[in-house]
């Protein structure tokens, strides 16, 4: 493993052939490849500024290893017959779920979890790879409250760890069968602004927006306490999900 000095000067090396590499001198190219063959690629892929990471599903951004400590930590249930892991607001989990508090690494429902969670468990083949990867999402939060927190924590400290200056988040601050009952209220016929004037009307939807903006900044309030160094590194800003 080569010393902290040494990773360094071969950094150093990279940007001063960063010019002539970009206009096309392969002779540097190869030079510079030759130069980071005995280095390990890892710590220099990390190591190497970056730009920003654009639309980015909080739970696609985070390893399923990850996700699965966070719910047993947050007293998520498990529904084992459709590989779930669901947010609970209640004291209990409801019939035909179990604590994730009680799943252990290396067990069975945490391989199967994790297979299920990441394109680790595509064994059906490259062509159904689009298939397994959209039945991955397999974090159900159905209000942000303090999993928000978490979530943006890790994702954020990824990003620092991995040199990106900026990540725009997705952010689904509604739950579902809230938004869908608010929309079914809505003239079918109606244009876009239409809505948007009838929803501004309505306090319902205002508690909504409300709701959304104090969870986003309670989010932001424990990243700043929990990483302030990597919240200070990472610009972020956010999109609103929304069900559909």
């Amino acid at each position: 493993m080569p010393s902290l000095p040494k990773r360094l000067l071969v950094v150093a090396a990279l940007w001063l052939a960063a010019a002539p590499c970009a206009a096309g001198d392969e002779r540097q190219a190869a030079q510079l490849y030759r130069l980071l063959r005995g280095e390990p690629l890892e710590a220099f892929l990390r190591a190497f500024p970056k730009g920003g990471a654009l639309h980015t599903h909080l739970s696609g951004a985070i390893p399923p290893e990850r996700l699965i400590e966070i719910a047993a930590r947050r007293g998520f249930c498990l529904d084992p017959k459709g590989l779930l892991l669901i947010q609970n607001l209640a004291e209990t989990c409801p019939a035909g779920q179990t604590p994730a508090a009680e799943i252990r690494p290396g067990s069975e429902i945490h391989r199967r979890l994790v297979d299920a969670m990441s394109m680790r468990g595509n064994r059906a083949g490259p062509e159904n790879g689009h298939a397994h990867f959209f039945q991955a999402f397999r974090f159900r939060v159905p209000a942000p409250g303090p999993v928000l927190g978490d979530l943006m924590e890790e994702v954020v400290s990824r990003a620092a760890a991995q040199n990106l200056s900026y990540v725009e988040q997705m952010f689904f601050p509604f739950s579902i069968p809230r938004t869908a009952g608010l929309a079914a209220r809505l003239g079918r016929d109606e244009s876009f602004s239409a809505w948007l004037e009838t929803l501004e009307r309505w306090e319902e939807f205002r508690n909504f927006v409300a709701e959304g903006a104090r969870a986003l900044a309670r989010a932001e309030e424990q990243l700043a306490e929990r990483r302030p160094a990597e919240a200070a590194a990472v610009e972020r800003r956010y999109l609103v999900n929304v069900g559909r």
